[in-house]
């Protein structure tokens, strides 16, 4: 069975030095596990939406894919008023280093035969704040589209 390409989005974030130069901070799912209150610092979260996939795949000649939106928070660091604007700015780079990873990159191949075949930036959402935790967040959208099973 394939990783989803969420986790695939977080280990291909992970392995860029742009990103992990900001944060070490990467993380599929929720904002709880790797952002503990109330230190706010710079994190990314990579959410999906529900995979769509291609009609072939194993007993067909053809390589199954699937293809998904994939929506990623960029948190920034600070957390006071009196550096408020640099966290915004540390939001709005951090989604910029995500944003240089992902964007029109060529196959990238992970252990256990996963990849990802395809990354397109959507569009970003601009710098704004989490209306729960008041943090500043800058958002991203990516096409991402990969294998449904295991390539050798």
């Amino acid at each position: 069975m394939a990783m989803g390409l969420v986790g695939l989005v977080v280990r291909a974030l992970r392995a860029d030095a742009g990103v992990t130069a900001i944060t070490p901070r990467i993380a599929g799912g929720g904002l709880d596990p790797i952002w503990p209150k109330p230190d706010p610092r710079p994190c990314v979260v990579v959410v999906g939406s529900t995979p769509g996939r291609a009609p072939w795949g194993p007993g067909s000649s053809r390589l199954g894919l699937q293809e998904q939106l994939v929506f990623v928070r960029c948190y920034g660091g600070g957390g006071t008023p009196s550096d408020e604007r640099a966290a915004v700015r540390s939001s709005e780079q951090l989604r910029g280093a995500v944003t240089d990873a992902l964007h029109d990159k060529g196959i990238r191949r992970f252990t256990g035969g996963k990849a990802i075949f395809l990354s397109d930036a959507l569009s970003g959402g601009g710098p704004s704040t989490e209306p729960e935790t008041r943090w500043p967040l800058d958002t991203g959208s990516f096409r991402i589209v990969g294998p449904a099973q295991a390539v050798a």
